[in-house]
């Protein structure tokens, strides 16, 4: 018997019973924070009526998932693409998805993966379907039934996760420090060193306080005041000067309760706030989703970012954390400051190429336009 597939629209209507399968499912279907009903029901606040697919085996539920979708028209020509638990508009996405998935039983996984993709341009006539930030290589999303559409292409990229396994054995403060520099280069555990001195020194012993429940709005607000100063003029701007961004997350607290742990460090001294970092946590994993740094000297001594972070593994790992996890971004901070890399992955299964290409250009086009029109600087 396989998997068949069935599609609702989400809207007031049919969330009690979304949710009540979502739920069931999360329950029998260890996943990370991103794939938990508090981050999706966070997200669909704001998307405009997502479809809700759903696959069944021997009439019972075994999967879940939300595919946004955007009609997209150039010169005449209407392109239709699909998005796995994304809605396809930036200002919506920011709050970005990581281990991007479909929500599933274990034993079933694998044929929902192919079931959804086959679906797509079966039963739904997409022209384009995206998956974002996947642990899973995009092969393993292909049906075989799927080389028998003429023209499908896949087209994938990857980037490189990082993350750091601690040690929870019982230690003093100064002991578990040491543990996590010791798996650093002597070169790295030398400049860190150096800047706790540094800092030390310059601004007082550095502490850390933790904020979750009631007060993580004040914090996070205060996360964003530096994480603006830091961001704001880059390519892609800072989340927090975008009211969608800072409003997901304001749900994303109330909503996470029993589902995963939110935790926001503050870094400081006697005399000046260091930063702070943002956390989920689950199943004794810290996944690092954000940060906010005073880069207020320019001393070279003063490495706040990587002193913060060790500080962090440090406190983790005296927490029962095992894993550190900084997911994906090609960073040198996490290459330097991780033990293990992995790989997320982007496919875009494109059944009409030549299109494709089309509506890619004029992006290119609409983008450079953009760009110069603001006196921005333009690669091409």
């Amino acid at each position: 018997m396989s998997i068949y597939v069935n599609a609702v629209r989400y809207h007031a209507t049919t969330h009690d019973t979304v949710k009540q399968h979502w739920l069931f499912l999360q329950e029998k279907s260890p996943c990370r924070p991103f794939l938990t009903w508090a981050w999706q029901a966070s997200w669909l606040t704001e998307v405009d009526s997502p479809l809700c697919v759903q696959f069944f085996y021997n009439d019972e539920i075994v999967g879940m998932c939300f595919v946004g979708e955007q009609s997209i028209q150039h010169i005449g020509l209407s392109y239709q693409m699909g998005l796995l638990n994304q809605s396809g508009v930036p200002e919506i996405d920011q709050a970005w998805i990581e281990y991007n998935d479909i929500l599933a039983l274990p034993e079933h996984i694998a044929q929902c993966r192919q079931a959804l993709v086959q679906w797509c341009f079966e039963s739904h006539r997409m022209d384009c379907f995206d998956i974002n930030t996947s642990l899973t290589q995009p092969e393993q999303w292909a049906p075989e039934s799927l080389e028998h559409f003429d023209g499908i292409a896949i087209e994938q990229e990857a980037v490189l996760g990082y993350r750091t396994q601690l040690t929870n054995d019982s230690m003093s403060s100064k002991s578990r420090l040491d543990q996590i520099l010791s798996t650093l280069s002597a070169n790295k555990r030398s400049q860190i060193n150096r800047s706790i001195r540094y800092i030390t020194e310059q601004y007082g012993d550095i502490g850390i306080r933790v904020h979750k429940g009631g007060v993580l709005n004040e914090a996070f607000a205060d996360t964003g005041q530096f994480h603006s100063a830091r961001w704001r003029e880059s390519q892609y701007g800072s989340g927090f000067d975008n009211p969608k961004f800072v409003e997901f997350h304001q749900r994303l607290f109330q909503e996470a309760s029993g589902q995963f742990d939110i935790q926001i460090l503050e870094f400081t001294t006697y005399t000046i706030k260091l930063g702070y970092l943002y956390f989920f946590i689950k199943n004794g994993i810290a996944y690092f989703y954000l940060s906010g740094i005073n880069y207020c000297d320019s001393d070279n001594k003063y490495r706040v970012g990587l002193v913060i972070h060790v500080l962090a593994m440090a406190h983790f790992a005296e927490h029962g954390v095992h894993t550190y996890d900084f997911m994906g971004g090609e960073c040198a901070y996490k290459a330097s400051l991780s033990t293990e890399q992995y790989r997320f992955y982007h496919a875009r299964f494109i059944k009409n190429k030549a299109f494709h290409l089309l509506h890619r250009s004029f992006n290119k086009i609409a983008r450079t336009f953009g760009q110069a029109k603001h006196g921005e600087h333009t690669w091409v």
